[in-house]
């Protein structure tokens, strides 16, 4: 499949986009300006061409700046042929800006694509679950409970830390900046089940 790009140069270290050719398949990528109006004005002709495989849209917030209600309902409507990346790439002078990890899920995620006959696997960009950022979440939701199962994981915090510091890192890496609480515990555990659930909304509404 040929990947077609309408975007900057920010994802250039992970694909190199083709020319486009009349009779083969593609995947387009697309930094739109505001998202919003480009779903609703371009979105439905850039589809109506059966070549096009998927639409991968890319902005340096996560999920193109669109909210996890208007991610779900365009999966709704096109099914696995819409994609907005969970993960946030900036330009070169953005701390968003393509790197590390974000840099290899990317390149993979393009390699997979180009050898693919139809439909891309978006999990492979996005996966569905980020495993510390889900751990996280539920440690905190039980932190803030304050019922007993509180007092068990305060009584473990250093046991628990890696499962921390491992969200941190997929926190930044995924959104592009860094969770404001260094520590997670009672006093903050209701702020981080803000913050973590709302962000995995925005991974649930792009599962297919």
């Amino acid at each position: 499949m040929k990947i077609y790009g309408e975007i900057d140069r920010r994802l250039g270290a992970a694909v190199t986009f083709d020319q486009p050719a009349d009779g083969e398949n593609y995947l387009l990528v697309i930094h739109p300006n505001d998202a919003e109006e480009w779903v609703k004005e371009e979105l439905p002709e850039r589809l109506g061409d059966e070549r096009c495989r998927g639409v991968l849209l890319v902005k340096g917030v996560p999920a193109a700046g669109l909210s996890s209600e208007q991610v779900a309902r365009l999966k709704t409507q096109y099914g696995a042929r819409f994609h907005a990346s969970a993960c946030a790439v900036g330009t070169e002078h953005e701390s968003t800006r393509l790197s590390g990890d974000s840099e290899a899920r990317f390149r993979n995620f393009f390699r997979h694509a180009r050898a693919a006959d139809d439909l891309p696997d978006w999990c492979i960009l996005d996966p569905r679950w980020p495993d510390y950022l889900l751990a996280a979440y539920l440690l905190a939701k039980a932190l803030a409970s304050g019922a007993g199962e509180a007092d068990v994981i305060e009584g473990r915090a250093a046991d628990l830390e890696p499962i921390w510091q491992g969200a941190r890192r997929e926190y930044l890496l995924l959104r592009g900046d860094e969770l404001p609480q260094g520590r997670l515990d009672r006093r903050t555990a209701r702020d981080v089940v803000a913050r973590l659930g709302s962000y995995l909304r925005v991974v649930g509404a792009n599962e297919d």
